[in-house]
């Protein structure tokens, strides 16, 4: 199933996008800001909204809530068999390996998160106003790049860590890409 949105509905798709049902349906001034689709069968179905995060694990049929309140940005772990979801609130990028019953911290907070990124292998990457961070597996976020630059858009290879590349979209100077983790990019 592949989702597609709207401002306050959630469609999917079984067939390719021949025909599409409604799965999720906002209240009324609730907004849908991203949504993200996780590995495994059935797929996991997690919703930003103006409320916070959501999810369901039976596309669709019923919704709980991950992660109540304001997000800054959130990323689903593209593992198989890892339930990680990602989120950040003040800054402060956490984990969840429960559902959303508890949330751990990833390091100290940094400024600003703009976008987060979950790669292969527990790998995580934070865009924010300042530049770009970066987890490896079972470490803390550090710098990795862009000082000073805001960073817009991210996304890291289908195939990290074998393939370390990552792309960037920074607010002044337009798309990069980095094929060592974001330390070096090019335009």
């Amino acid at each position: 199933r592949r989702p597609a949105w709207s401002d306050q509905t959630v469609w999917g798709s079984t067939d390719g996008g021949e025909t599409w049902s409604a799965v999720f349906h906002g209240a009324p001034q609730e907004v849908l800001r991203q949504v993200a689709l996780g590995p495994g069968s059935p797929p996991r179905l997690v919703v930003w909204s103006n409320r916070g995060l959501l999810q369901s694990e039976d596309l669709g049929g019923s919704w709980d809530a991950l992660s109540p309140g304001p997000v800054e940005a959130f990323a689903v772990a593209p593992d198989a068999g890892d339930p990680a979801v990602y989120r950040s609130i003040a800054g402060q990028v956490s984990e969840t390996l429960d559902g959303g019953a508890s949330w751990a911290p990833v390091g100290d907070p940094v400024p600003a998160v703009r976008v987060l990124a979950a790669a292969r292998g527990g790998a995580l990457f934070a865009g924010t106003e300042a530049g770009l961070f970066h987890r490896a597996p079972g470490g803390v976020l550090s710098p990795a790049g862009f000082a000073g630059e805001r960073i817009d858009l991210l996304a890291a290879s289908p195939a990290y860590p074998t393939d370390a590349t990552v792309y960037v979209a920074t607010q002044t100077t337009a798309l990069h890409r980095s094929v060592d983790g974001g330390a070096q990019a090019r335009r």
